[in-house]
């Protein structure tokens, strides 16, 4: 049997994920599940086409037409790019809930899921199409996400995925009487029961982030979970015991609650302590059991039904 074939790595400022290894027996066996064919190559050869001289004349005539045309057609065309920070030309045409249309320069349209693309993407579709409808004038959909959406599979792996970004944060909600604070970051609804401030959250949002980047560029299909209010929800507690209290399991760092569509964690696990009257973040805290905890939240719920694929949604946590 080979070596391993695919070495996935993220590369964060603080915390990096460990190398995600998929050997090429578990390759064959999703190739077989998928009934993808293994690719063939095939070289055609084609005779140049030859021209009558008055037929040459009119092409020469045209050229000029021809490229103004184009000229005038690129100017609608602007530069995408991808989460793994690939780039095309393309000019916008439609765009849904979960998808957009675009035109390439060769003339075919194409559509992708928009959470391949890149947040100034996504801004530019969102002036582009309006608030009241897509380009065409349409009725908007809502915007509520579908497990299973933006399926890639025919994505190709990606060498290195690095999240540079600089999380930021909004404060939400500040209530001390009740105990509930509410920091959200680009995916990501942290509630709290002690207030946190901006730069504390930021600091551990960067793991949350990161994750939901890397699974999102992994051909896999990682790309499901369900939102509330357009959001990840993460439950923060300041102890253990308040932890314990509300359903979180005594031995653990962290949990997904798949009834609730939550995760779950304990300040501690996040290397957040108390200093003072305020609290700061310990960055060399170790959280593989947190990243665990996060991707089974972005799995789709087709991944956890009995049977074949059943395996599939502890073993793409745990690596």
């Amino acid at each position: 049997m080979s070596q391993p074939l695919i070495s996935e790595a993220l590369d964060t400022s603080r915390n990096p994920l460990k190398l995600c290894r998929i050997h090429s027996v578990f390759l064959d066996e999703w190739a077989f599940f998928r009934k993808v064919p293994l690719p063939v190559s095939v070289t055609g050869v084609r005779k140049p086409t030859r021209f009558s001289p008055p037929l040459k004349a009119t092409l020469r005539n045209f050229s000029p037409f021809v490229a103004a045309l184009s000229l005038l057609a690129s100017l609608d065309a602007r530069t995408w790019t991808d989460v793994q920070g690939r780039k095309i030309e393309a000019e916008f045409v439609s765009s849904t809930a979960t998808d957009v249309t675009l035109k390439l320069a060769s003339g075919k349209e194409a559509t992708l899921p928009l959470n391949r693309l890149s947040q100034e993407d996504l801004a530019y579709i969102r002036e582009s199409a309006g608030e009241g409808g897509d380009k065409d004038g349409k009725p908007a959909p809502k915007t509520t996400e579908k497990e299973g959406d933006g399926l890639n599979f025919n994505d190709p792996w990606p060498q290195t995925i690095r999240f540079s970004e600089d999380p930021q944060i909004q404060t939400v909600a500040e209530d001390k009487e009740q105990k509930r604070f509410i920091y959200e970051s680009a995916h990501y609804r942290f509630v709290c029961d002690v207030r946190l401030s901006q730069q504390v959250v930021k600091g551990f949002a960067v793991m949350f982030e990161s994750t939901y980047q890397y699974c999102r560029a992994l051909p896999l299909a990682i790309s499901g979970g369900k939102l509330t209010e357009g959001k990840y929800q993460i439950l923060l507690f300041e102890t253990k015991d308040s932890y314990v209290q509300a359903g979180g399991p005594p031995s653990s760092a962290g949990v997904f609650m798949s009834g609730k569509n939550v995760v779950m964690v304990p300040l501690t696990s996040l290397g957040v302590r108390p200093v003072g009257s305020g609290y700061m973040l310990d960055r060399d805290q170790e959280n593989g059991t947190l990243i665990h905890e996060i991707t089974h939240q972005l799995t789709p719920g087709q991944y956890y039904a009995p049977g074949a694929m059943g395996w599939f949604s502890e073993g793409i946590a745990e690596y």
